[in-house]
């Protein structure tokens, strides 16, 4: 998964900017390990913020989310090759508003 999350960032970005933020629809069979993932890795080079603190976030807004332990290691690769340092943030108590503002921002 590792060698594919970069091309789908790309694809979610450009869909997103396609759809002048009507939002994009990432899914996968069952929709608790795969699209979380990219869902995921989307969070953190958007936001510029840490696995743990997007994963909380996500969590927040769709509970029953369970990664599979080779997607958590890819992710965790993944963000180590982001051109920045990822901070923890504390989105748990942002509104989904605020946190539209701070993916849009960057």
């Amino acid at each position: 998964m590792y060698s594919r999350l970069a091309h789908s960032i790309q694809f979610l970005v450009l869909e997103q900017a396609y759809l002048k933020k009507a939002g994009v629809l990432v899914h996968c069979h069952a929709g608790v390990s795969r699209s979380p993932a990219i869902c995921l890795a989307y969070l953190m080079s958007t936001a510029k913020t840490s696995l743990n603190s997007c994963y909380d976030y996500l969590m927040k807004i769709q509970p029953n989310i369970s990664p599979n332990f080779g997607f958590l290691t890819d992710l965790e690769e993944y963000g180590k090759s982001l051109p920045f340092d990822l901070p923890d943030n504390d989105f748990t108590n942002l509104s989904n508003v605020q946190l539209e503002a701070l993916l849009h921002k960057n």
